[in-house]
């Protein structure tokens, strides 16, 4: 079975790193939704939390429900960007739990409002509220919310349900010189005169565009997990992922190797099948993509080229070169992500990017600390 080796020391690393990027008395709070991007949330979130993380973003309230029942997080705090979703999670069942709203839209905030008055009568319970300031994904519209903004009422409903941050998404942080991050900046500036609640936007992209962008808090998740590393050379290099040499073949000349032949050896070969395939979220894209190059898998720190299509459950790599040398064995672990060919590296050759290639990670693949 394939294993993801996760380097503890590494994680860390990053996450102080990004601390060190920020001004003092800016929050750093990492994003661990989607399993904390494959890695494993329940996992992560600890470590994070005993380096000095003390509040997280998820997508779902399930997953903030899950992660707080960790003893390390009982006393972290959680948001949920997905909102607050009438048919979701109550009321009742965020403060239970000490889980942050996060609402969506102005009828959110109205349904929190109307039930909240129910449930806590003392102490206010603090509560997000979510502006799309140009993702046009989630969140209330910019233009609405200057709208909102000319309300009295919109200013008492904020008191009501006691917003204390207010969240937005950087859509192209990803290229510093994009338009789009100056425009989205000049719109937040603008709203955070006309509401002074303090506002967390950068992703992790965002928090190299400037201090200009950091605002009261950031909320990085990719580069956590080693995601932007050719952007930013001094993150470290968190996940290697490894699976045994199940059989060895000997090919001649002519013969084709996998599903519809997609290979004919062009020579005499000895390939290895590896015990990785798609069901373990070896992606089997590429084939097509224009950007599409041959993936790599290293054997005895001796590189050996991906042929045929992935299956399921194995991938061949070629030997050849390997064999000439060495004896290879069945049972030795080839790596198929190591530093030199990371998630970024594995992500372009495949045609997508490193968060959807690291998120693919089934639960058969063994997730395993090291350092």
């Amino acid at each position: 079975m394939p294993n993801l080796l996760i380097d503890k020391k590494a994680l860390i690393a990053n996450y102080h790193y990004l601390q060190q990027q920020t001004e003092a008395g800016v929050t750093v709070n990492p994003v661990v939704k989607g399993n904390a991007y494959g890695l494993g949330a329940d996992l992560i979130a600890p470590l994070l939390c005993e380096a000095g993380a003390n509040f997280f973003f998820t997508a779902h309230f399930e997953e903030a429900l899950q992660l707080k029942q960790n003893p390390t997080l009982q006393n972290a705090g959680f948001a949920v960007f997905n909102g607050f979703v009438q048919n979701g999670a109550t009321v009742r069942d965020y403060i239970a739990h000490g889980i942050t709203p996060v609402f969506n839209s102005i009828g959110q905030m109205q349904a929190w409002r109307d039930t909240i008055g129910n449930v806590v009568q003392d102490t206010p319970y603090p509560t997000f509220l979510h502006i799309d300031s140009g993702m046009n994904r989630l969140g209330i519209s910019y233009d609405e919310i200057l709208q909102q903004c000319e309300n009295k009422e919109f200013y008492n409903l904020l008191k009501q349900v006691n917003v204390t941050r207010i969240l937005s998404h950087l859509l192209a942080s990803d290229d510093p010189a994009s338009p789009y991050n100056a425009r989205q900046l000049k719109k937040l500036q603008h709203l955070q005169q006309r509401i002074d609640i303090p506002m967390i936007v950068s992703n992790s992209a965002g928090i190299m565009l400037g201090k200009d962008y950091h605002f009261a808090g950031v909320k990085p998740g990719a580069a956590l997990y080693g995601i932007y590393r050719d952007m930013f050379p001094k993150l470290q290099h968190v996940i290697d992922l490894e699976a045994p040499i199940i059989q060895i073949n000997s090919l001649k000349k002519g013969e084709s190797i996998g599903y519809d032949a997609v290979f004919i050896a062009p020579h005499d070969m000895i390939t290895a099948t590896i015990e990785c395939g798609y069901a373990d979220g070896y992606l089997r894209y590429g084939e097509k993509n224009i950007a599409h190059k041959t993936r790599n898998v290293l054997i005895d720190d001796a590189i050996a080229p991906l042929i045929g299509r992935v299956s399921m459950d194995v991938i061949i790599v070629d030997i050849t070169k390997i064999a000439q040398k060495k004896s290879i064995s069945l049972g030795k672990m080839a790596k198929l992500i190591w530093k030199n060919y990371d998630i970024n590296n594995i992500a372009y050759d495949t045609g997508t990017i490193p968060h959807e290639f690291l998120t693919f990670f089934s639960k058969r693949v063994k997730r395993v600390m090291v350092n």
